[in-house]
C-alpha cells in the first residue's frame, strides 16, 4: 500500500556503448591482454585463456566443426549448435548436443 519496494522500478539500466574508433582505446585502456599466442610470428594477445584457445584452434590448427546434416563448417561448436537448431530443428540439435556430450565423456 504505497510501499515503494512493492512497486516495479521504472529506472532503466544505463548501458555503455563504444561508438567510433576514438572511444575504443579509452574504453580498453584498463584491459590487460595477458594471454599471448606462442605460435612463431603470431603476435595476438587475449584477455582470457578461452579466447586464446579458440584462436589457436581456428587459426593455427585449422579445427572446424562440421554440420553432420549439411556439411557447413563453423569455427566454434556453439555456432554449429545454433546453426543446427535454426536450420535443422530443435530435435536434431538436442540429439547432436547429447551425442557430443557423450563422446567427450568417453575420452
Amino acid at each position: 500500500m504505497g510501499d515503494a519496494a512493492a512497486e516495479p522500478s521504472t529506472a532503466k539500466k544505463k548501458r555503455f556503448s563504444v561508438t567510433g574508433k576514438h572511444n575504443l582505446p579509452e574504453h580498453c585502456s584498463g584491459v590487460r591482454l595477458k594471454y599471448e599466442c606462442s605460435f612463431p610470428g603470431c603476435r595476438s594477445t587475449f584477455v582470457n585463456s578461452h579466447a586464446l584457445r579458440i584462436h589457436v584452434q581456428n587459426i593455427h590448427q585449422g579445427i572446424k566443426h562440421e554440420c553432420p546434416v549439411c556439411g557447413k563448417k563453423y569455427s566454434q561448436a556453439n555456432n554449429l549448435y545454433m546453426h543446427i537448431k535454426k536450420a535443422h530443428g530443435e530435435f536434431v540439435a538436442e540429439a547432436f548436443s547429447a551425442k557430443s556430450k557423450s563422446s567427450k565423456n568417453v575420452l
